[in-house]
């Protein structure tokens, strides 16, 4: 699937630097690489080295967005730990559906209640 994204010389097109929400997405796509998937190394690689190039003339979101996903790979993160800043990104977009957005907030409130309830009766 990859394969659309590169030129006749098997190079990634260079018009995709352009793309920084692309390149996000091509980047965190990469990061599920088994070994000798050469192809999405080297979509990492480029991918990586584009964002790196156009950090500092990204709005703020965008750059914090990047900034994360550039320090810590997709598969070391804790989803749980996160969510709270996804769901402060979700609150910005403009297309942002209000249902899922309160179904968002509402999972993460039970779950850090019970949580919670856990760390009382432990202490």
């Amino acid at each position: 699937c990859f394969s659309r994204f590169r030129e006749q010389s098997s190079q990634f097109s260079e018009n995709l630097h352009e793309d920084v929400r692309g390149l996000l997405s091509l980047y965190k796509a990469s990061q599920i690489a088994c070994e000798g998937e050469t192809v999405l190394d080297e979509a990492m690689a480029f991918s990586s080295e584009h964002l790196r190039a156009r950090i500092s003339r990204m709005d703020q979101r965008m750059s914090r967005q990047v900034q994360h996903a550039l320090q810590v790979p997709l598969h070391r993160r804790v989803h749980r730990v996160e969510a709270p800043e996804h769901i402060e990104t979700f609150e910005r977009m403009d297309r942002r559906s209000q249902a899922l957005h309160e179904f968002a907030r509402l999972d993460f409130n039970i779950v850090q209640t019970i949580h919670q309830g856990e760390l009382r009766e432990l202490s």
